[in-house]
């Protein structure tokens, strides 16, 4: 194998191409493998359960058949409907689900279980992440079982001193409700990006000086990374203007501390993981119940590591070995295709065990004291 290392018998010679005097890799100096040779997603960023229960691209919304009693707005920006196939899925796993009789006795999303992945901070690297769950669907999902349940799931933002932050569901009257915890609804403390770090980096002056030839680089790497961090946020007209301001300055600094002023405007509004263990601990004083269900919830996302996943996986390598196909492109399309129909049957399964558990925390609450 070593030959294959040489040239003219010439030994290998390795030659180091870059000095960090602080190892941080990949460098904002370095090609963006999502962009190049086109724009390709992260494996984590289009949920693969979405794409299997036939999602458009466009995504999908909270239930359209909620009237709204919010006390205000939600911060969040409206999205498409839900596809007419995707609803019917959904449809079919809330009707099992409600074929079940809860018990009620505890509080599935307690954060005490140790179950929902918060904090969470993300990684710039996505091979091997798990698949999260969908908040699109989850909220289409939870807002069915509300209505089944006889309550409603209207968009709230409370903007109170114990709790500020926009609820996805809320009854007003029976004061129960739900928050998809992802991008949108949590600040940094529960649900960090390294992105946001690299801007907090770079604002406070710790990153070593930035040679004079990599400074448009590094800008245009700083205003693709605001864009991500911002693109999904409902911006004030005042904040669209100090977003187009900060994409023009120069100094890479300066530019940084924009970007952080109003990302921790944006934050601001969020909810916190102080807010979250707060409310968990008044919820029966203040009888307001808020099931906060985090898309990285070990019950609900899917990765490749899971004992079931790999057992699947060892499974189909096995049969594969037994068929006879007639070229390597037939035998990569069995695979796509065994591939895609037990990812479907395990999103299926992690769906259903959001449906369980949205119908064990509501019986949990009706004994908790809700109407």
């Amino acid at each position: 194998m070593l030959d294959a290392f040489k040239s003219n018998d010439r030994p290998l010679r390795v030659q180091r191409v870059r000095y960090y005097r602080v190892p941080r890799y990949p460098a904002h100096t370095d090609p963006d493998p999502t962009l190049a040779p086109e724009a390709v997603p992260y494996p984590w960023k289009g949920s693969v359960m979405a794409a299997v229960l036939a999602l458009s691209e466009a995504g999908c919304s909270k239930s359209e058949t909620e009237a709204s009693s919010a006390d205000a707005p939600s911060s969040k920006k409206p999205l498409p409907a839900l596809e007419a196939k995707v609803q019917k899925q959904i449809d079919e796993i809330v009707d099992a689900a409600l074929r079940e009789q809860p018990e009620g006795k505890t509080n599935p999303f307690a954060q005490k279980l140790g179950l929902s992945g918060l904090p969470y901070v993300s990684s710039p690297y996505g091979t091997g992440a798990p698949t999260p769950l969908s908040a699109e669907i989850a909220r289409a999902l939870i807002a069915r079982i509300f209505k089944a349940e006889g309550l409603v799931s209207a968009p709230t933002t409370f903007a109170e001193k114990d709790f500020t932050g926009s609820v996805d569901g809320f009854d007003k009257e029976k004061r129960i409700g739900f928050v998809i915890g992802d991008w949108d609804s949590l600040d940094e403390t529960a649900f960090g990006s390294w992105m946001s770090q690299e801007l907090l980096r770079f604002a406070s002056g710790d990153s070593p000086q930035v040679p004079p030839d990599e400074e448009a680089q590094l800008r245009d790497y700083m205003d693709r990374s605001a864009k991500w961090l911002f693109e999904r946020t409902q911006l004030s007209e005042d904040q669209k203007a100090e977003l187009t301001a900060a994409t023009k300055l120069e100094s890479v600094q300066e530019k940084a501390k924009a970007y952080v002023a109003l990302l921790q405007k944006v934050e601001d509004a969020k909810i916190s993981m102080a807010e979250i263990e707060l409310a968990e601990k008044q919820a029966d004083a203040h009888r307001r119940y808020l099931a906060i269900i985090s898309i990285y919830d070990q019950r609900f996302q899917i990765t490749e590591y899971d004992p079931e996943a790999r057992d699947r996986f060892e499974a189909l390598n096995l049969e594969a070995e037994k068929i006879k196909f007639e070229s390597a492109d037939e035998k990569a399309q069995w695979y796509r295709r065994q591939h895609d129909m037990l990812w479907t049957e395990m999103s299926r399964q992690r769906l259903m065990e959001l449906a369980r558990s949205v119908r064990e925390y509501i019986a949990w609450a009706r004994r908790s004291g809700i109407q």
